[in-house]
């Protein structure tokens, strides 16, 4: 029976429709995790900056710096499993790396949570890369989280890993 049915669902405009779905799919995965095309993916370099020691995410914003670059993470409200917050990306120079989007994910250390990537787009106005967040619950009850915050350069990709600790 199983066999059957799965032998019509090849067949004519079913076929067809369903090689739609799956094509509609892939670009949504592409188009919406920021990774439309390979250059997304392949960089010859990493810089990684380091973040300054202290650094209370939550309360305030924190910063992270080398390479000659500067990187300012902020959340822009309380953060909060299960709830969009805002999150702003300021990074120096910028002048000519305005339209390459920023990408955030969350992850937690020595945990699988999956891809949980969020795309910043420049904002004229604040003079930074913008865009609203929402993280998961995690099954086990932590609250530690890192941000790591990314943006390509050319050949080479900004890196900075922000910690945190949810409070509610």
């Amino acid at each position: 029976m199983m066999t059957m049915t799965f032998k019509r669902l090849l067949q004519g405009r079913n076929l067809v429709l369903l090689v739609i779905v799956f094509v509609i799919a892939w670009y949504l995965e592409m188009r919406y995790t920021g990774l439309s095309g390979s250059k997304d993916i392949v960089t010859e370099e990493n810089l990684i900056l380091k973040v300054e020691p202290g650094c209370d995410l939550v309360n305030k914003p924190c910063h992270a710096s080398g390479h000659q670059y500067k990187m300012t993470l902020s959340l822009l409200d309380s953060p909060s499993a299960l709830k969009p917050f805002g999150v702003k990306v300021e990074a120096l120079p910028n002048a000519s790396h305005k339209k390459q989007p920023v990408q955030v994910a969350f992850n937690m250390q020595g945990m699988d949570m999956g891809v949980i990537r969020h795309r910043l787009l420049w904002d004229e106005q604040q003079q930074a890369w913008t865009g609203e967040v929402i993280l998961p619950v995690c099954a086990t009850g932590r609250r530690d989280w890192m941000a790591e915050v990314s943006q390509l350069r050319g050949q080479q990709k900004l890196l900075a890993n922000f910690t945190f600790e949810l409070t509610q």
